[in-house]
């Protein structure tokens, strides 16, 4: 009986990350249509770096992250 019902589960498993597979594309198609950025966040680069570090000087988070394209956190972090 357990043999069974670990098998249940296993089914149920591989039965959701194949859901989750064809989710994901489903989902970012509508997205890049409208312009969202797909992946991970902007990471800093030399010249996002350099333009941050000027606007940094008056830290105004607002506007750093509006004239880098980096999120928030990042530009904090840095």
């Amino acid at each position: 009986m357990g043999k069974f019902m670990l098998s249940i589960l296993a089914l149920l498993a591989v039965y959701n990350r194949q859901n989750i597979l064809e989710k994901t594309p489903a989902g970012q198609q509508p997205a890049a249509a409208l312009g969202k950025p797909i992946g991970p966040p902007k990471e800093l680069d030399a010249d996002n770096l350099i333009q941050g570090r000027k606007v940094l000087k008056k830290p105004i988070w607002a506007e750093t992250v509006e004239r880098t394209g980096i999120c928030l956190f990042s530009v904090k972090r840095y």
